[in-house]
């Protein structure tokens, strides 16, 4: 039987904690069920999810839609786009059947990525063996996710780069339907032997949450993101922020002067995650990225056990969460601090997530 392997290559980054992974989670729900309606589809689509942050991993092998059982999306930090582009590579050569003498082999693999910021790791190697070696026989979509996604590096060897520009969850549904009619579209012409090597893309029934890309520079520090640890149950949590154009008035009068370009960010939420974030995250010895408190807005509370602020710091550098000033155990180095409130006009450099 000849398949259309379908891979789902997803990032899965911290900058993605909160509604847009929910929207993603749901959006595969919604994705698997509207294919296994369609007879075409069911018959020939076999379908993978590999998704990356600092490390990356198949989630789902290819698999029939019968048998498709969509997987919990865990975060971790970085995006490590090389890293994926080398792993999917691995992933085609080893599971889609190539065509011989002797038999026919699956059909052009489709090849979605997604990702809503930049590369954390070198992509150039990656990018090259894939132009060279696997442009010609797969079909690659590349889809940066909201107003933070570079998409410079896509245009660079991707056959279709598109920006998905929804704000709430109905856009996203949309963007579903669409990747769905996408899907069935190229099921249906591959039972055509005429057609079965043809792929275009069409975004007239896309609405308006999904364009064609255009160049535009890497996007910079769009987002900070905070790993604490809970004090009472040692569970760990990310607090998000995000850029803010301009600051308020008040902390541009009081603390820069017009002219600065200090960049300020302000709180999008807190979330609990588990010890798989780590897992996730990889390492990136190069990479050591610190952002002054000062140019952070907002505060929250503990998501895991309600202690009302959620960013303490020990002597040790690390984030944990505090019922008030006084004596505290650090949850990470075990050591007790004397937490107190920053005096007035204090700042502090504290390590942030590679996003």
């Amino acid at each position: 039987m000849r398949r259309l392997p379908v891979f789902l290559l997803l990032d899965v980054s911290d900058s993605m904690i909160g509604e847009p992974l929910q929207y993603l989670e749901k959006g595969l729900d919604t994705l698997i069920s509207k294919l296994r309606q369609d007879p075409n589809a069911i018959e020939t689509v076999f379908l993978s999810i590999i998704a990356f942050a600092g490390k990356v991993k198949t989630l789902v092998p290819l698999m029939d839609l019968p048998s498709f059982y969509p997987p919990r999306l865990q975060v971790g930090a970085g995006t490590a786009l090389g890293l994926a582009i080398e792993h999917l590579m691995k992933e085609i050569d080893k599971n889609v059947v190539k065509t011989t003498r002797d038999r026919k082999g699956d059909w052009k693999p489709l090849v979605y990525l997604m990702t809503d910021g930049k590369p954390t790791d070198k992509c150039d190697s990656a990018i090259e063996k894939w132009k060279r070696h696997y442009s010609v026989r797969v079909n690659l979509i590349a889809i940066g996710l909201g107003p933070h996604a570079s998409t410079e590096t896509f245009l660079k060897f991707a056959d279709h780069v598109l920006s998905y520009n929804g704000e709430n969850e109905t856009d996203f549904a949309r963007f579903i339907e669409w990747m769905t009619m996408s899907v069935r579209s190229q099921s249906i012409k591959v039972m055509d032997s005429s057609n079965e090597d043809s792929f275009k893309v069409s975004l007239e029934k896309a609405g308006n949450v999904i364009e064609l890309a255009k160049f535009r520079p890497s996007p910079d520090d769009d987002h900070v993101i905070l790993v604490g640890r809970c004090q009472t149950r040692h569970t760990p949590y990310l607090i998000k922020f995000d850029r803010m154009n301009y600051p308020p008035p008040f902390r541009r009068n009081q603390l820069y002067p017009s002219e600065h370009s200090a960049i300020t960010y302000i709180i999008s939420g807190c979330f609990p995650v588990d010890e798989s974030y780590f897992e996730w995250s990889g390492s990136c010895a190069d990479i050591d990225p610190k952002v002054s408190i000062s140019s952070l807005y907002g505060s929250a509370s503990c998501p895991c056990c309600g202690n009302p602020i959620a960013n303490g710091f020990c002597g040790c550098g690390k984030m944990f969460c505090i019922s008030g000033t006084g004596p505290a155990l650090c949850p990470w180095c075990g050591r007790e601090a004397i937490m107190e409130v920053m005096e007035d006009g204090a700042d502090l450099e504290i390590a942030r997530s590679r996003g």
